[in-house]
C-alpha cells in the first residue's frame, strides 16, 4: 500500500522476496534468544537471557530492527543515488549467488521435508553441520512425513513438467495446484489429527488481525547494520514487518496477466488482508512437509543453475571463477560473505584483464592497407625492417613496466638491453652488429588513456631507439591521447617531439620512404 502511494511502477510486485527471506532469516536466527511458544511460554535461547543477563529478542523484534535499519539505509542511498553500485552485480554473480541461496533454503527444509530431530544452525559453515545433522540423524526420520512429502512432491513435479505445458496451449490460466496441495493436506491433516497421531509436524498457531504499533529494537541496530545494508522500507517496520523488494517472478505475472495500473497492487493488498483477518487460521493444521515440499519443488529452476558453470567457462574463464567463488562463499560460509566475496572477485577480474591487455605483432595483406594480427590470420606478412606493435589498453605509471615487458616478448627489440650490450663490446674494442628492425611502430588506435609517466616512457624509448638509428612512429591514437602528448610537451618543454600518424598505412608508406630506402642507399 505504501509503494502504491509512492512508487512510480506500473507494474513492480511488493512483498517476500527469497533471497531476502532468506539474508533476513539468517539474522533473525542470530540475534533472537527468546522465542514465544504457541501456548504463550517462553523458550529462551540462551541461558544468559534467561538469567536476565543478556537482551531478551524475539524473532518479530529482530526482523522489524531489520526493516528499520535497511530502510536507513536505503534513504540515505536513494539521496546520495547509490543505485549505480547495482551495476557491479553481474549476471554471473547474481547466479552463482541464487543458486548458492537455493541449497541453503533446501537444506533448511530438511527439517520438514524429512521428519528429522535436528536443531537450526546459525553464522558460519551452517550449511555443512545442517547437511551432517541430516546424515547423522537420518536413521530418526519420521517416514509418515518422508511419505506425504515424497507424494506431494510427485504431483507436483508432474503437474510441472506434464500438465502446465499443456494447459499452457489451452488457457493463460495456469492451474494452482500449489493452492490445491494446501487445501487438501490442510483438510486431510485436521480431520486425520496427523500432529498427535504420527508426530507429523504442522504450521501451529497463526494469529489474525493487524498487529500493534510497536517501536523496533534501536539497541540492535549498530550490531546488525551492515547484515542490513541493501533491503526494506520504512513503514512496516513498525508493524512487525519484514523486509520486502520487489518481487521478480510476482511482477512478471501482474504484468502478464494485464496489470497496467498500481490498482493491481492494491488489489493484492486487499487479498492479502482477507488472509490475515480471517482465513489465516484455517491453515493452521497444514503438514510442514507439504508445505517444504512446495517450497523445495519451487526452488528447481534456481538449483538446476548449477549447471551453468559449463556455460560460463566455455565462455569465459574469468566469468566461471567469478560463479565458482560466489556459490562455493555463499553455500559453505555465509550469504552475505558470498555476495561480497562474488564483488570483489568480479572487480579483481575486471583489473586484472585490463592490467594485462591484448597486444600482438601486426603483418600488412598483400596489395591492401590492412594490417592484422600475424599469429591470427595467415594472409598477413611481416614487413621486413618494420615492427608494427599493437597496443590495446591504457598506458600510466602502473602499466608502463608490463608495457616495455610485452613490447620486448613480442618484437625480440629491446633497445635498453642492446645499448647495454653495445656499450660493453666497445669497452673491449667490438663492433656490434647492425639491427634488422629499422623502424618501430606503435600501434595505439586501442590505446584508452595515458599520463605524464607513460609519456616520459615513450620519449625514453624514442631517446633508446634513436641511439641505436631506430625510428619510432606512433599510429591511430585517439584525441585525447594525442592531447596529452601535446599538453605534456608542451608544460614539460620538451623539445624531442613525436612522429604520430593518423593510420598504420601512413606511417608504414613514410618509413619505406624516407628510413628504408635511406638506409638501404
Amino acid at each position: 500500500m505504501v509503494y502504491f502511494v509512492f512508487g512510480t511502477s506500473r507494474h513492480v510486485s511488493m512483498g517476500t522476496f527469497a533471497i531476502v527471506c532468506l539474508m533476513t532469516g539468517k539474522v533473525v536466527s542470530k540475534y533472537t534468544t527468546v522465542e514465544i511458544m504457541p501456548n504463550g511460554t517462553l523458550h529462551y535461547l540462551l541461558p544468559e537471557a534467561a538469567e536476565g543477563n543478556h537482551p531478551r529478542y524475539t524473532n518479530v523484534e529482530v526482523a522489524m530492527t531489520v526493516t528499520f535499519t535497511v530502510a536507513i539505509i536505503q534513504l540515505a542511498m536513494y539521496i546520495l543515488r547509490l543505485g549505480l553500485v547495482s551495476q557491479l552485480l553481474s549476471e554471473t554473480l547474481v547466479n552463482g549467488f541464487t543458486c548458492a541461496s537455493a541449497f541453503h533454503v533446501v537444506a533448511s527444509q530438511l527439517k520438514d521435508l524429512l521428519g528429522l530431530p535436528i536443531p537450526k544452525r546459525r553464522g558460519n559453515f551452517s550449511f555443512i553441520f545442517t547437511i551432517s545433522d541430516s546424515i547423522i540423524a537420518f536413521p530418526h526420520a519420521n517416514l509418515k512425513a518422508m511419505s506425504i512429502s515424497a507424494i506431494a512432491c510427485v504431483i507436483l513435479i508432474a503437474n510441472n513438467e506434464l500438465l502446465k505445458p499443456w494447459l499452457a496451449k489451452k488457457t493463460r490460466i495456469p492451474f494452482p495446484i500449489e493452492l490445491v496441495a494446501v487445501v487438501i493436506g490442510t483438510t486431510i491433516s485436521y480431520f486425520m489429527n496427523f500432529n498427535l497421531t504420527y508426530d507429523i509436524s504442522i504450521v501451529g498457531d497463526i494469529p489474525t488481525g493487524l498487529p500493534d504499533p510497536m517501536l523496533p529494537a534501536f539497541k540492535l541496530i549498530p550490531e546488525l547494520f551492515l547484515d542490513a545494508f541493501g533491503l526494506g522500507n520504512t513503514l512496516g517496520s513498525f508493524f512487525s514487518c519484514m523486509p520486502v523488494t520487489a518481487s521478480l517472478s510476482r511482477s512478471m505475472i501482474q504484468q502478464a496477466v494485464g496489470g497496467v495500473t498500481q490498482i493491481a497492487s492494491v488489489i493484492s493488498c486487499c487479498l492479502l488482508l482477507v488472509v490475515l483477518l480471517w482465513v489465516g487460521p484455517v491453515f493452521e493444521t497444514l503438514p510442514r512437509c507439504v508445505l517444504a515440499s512446495i517450497i523445495v519443488i519451487a526452488l528447481k529452476g534456481m538449483l538446476l543453475q548449477f549447471t551453468s558453470i559449463v556455460k560460463y567457462w566455455r565462455l569465459s574463464k574469468w566469468d566461471a571463477v567469478v560463479w565458482i567463488i560466489t556459490f562455493a562463499t555463499t553455500l559453505f560460509i555465509q550469504i552475505s560473505y558470498g555476495l561480497a566475496a562474488g564483488v570483489a572477485v568480479s572487480l579483481l577480474s575486471i583489473f586484472i584483464q585490463g592490467y594485462k591487455p591484448y597486444t600482438c605483432l601486426l603483418g600488412v595483406v598483400p596489395n591492401t592497407d590492412l594490417y592484422l594480427d600475424i599469429k591470427r590470420y595467415r594472409g598477413a606478412h611481416e614487413i621486413e625492417g618494420i615492427k608494427i606493435f599493437h597496443y590495446s589498453g591504457g598506458l600510466s605509471f602502473a602499466s608502463r613496466a608490463s608495457f616495455k615487458d610485452l613490447l620486448v616478448r613480442k618484437t625480440g627489440f629491446d633497445a635498453t638491453a642492446v645499448l647495454r650490450k653495445r656499450v660493453k663490446l666497445q669497452e673491449k674494442g667490438i663492433q656490434g652488429e647492425e639491427l634488422l628492425t629499422k623502424c618501430l611502430l606503435l600501434d595505439f588506435s586501442c590505446l584508452t588513456f595515458i599520463d605524464p609517466a607513460g609519456v616520459d616512457f615513450l620519449r625514453a624509448l624514442q631517446a633508446d631507439c634513436s641511439k641505436l638509428n631506430v625510428t619510432m612512429y606512433i599510429a591511430g591514437c585517439s584525441g585525447p591521447v594525442y592531447e596529452v602528448m601535446i599538453r605534456c610537451d608542451k608544460v614539460e618543454k620538451k623539445e624531442n617531439k613525436f612522429l604520430i600518424f593518423p593510420t598504420v598505412h601512413d606511417a608504414v608508406l613514410f618509413a619505406k620512404t624516407n628510413v628504408l630506402n635511406r638506409k638501404d642507399n
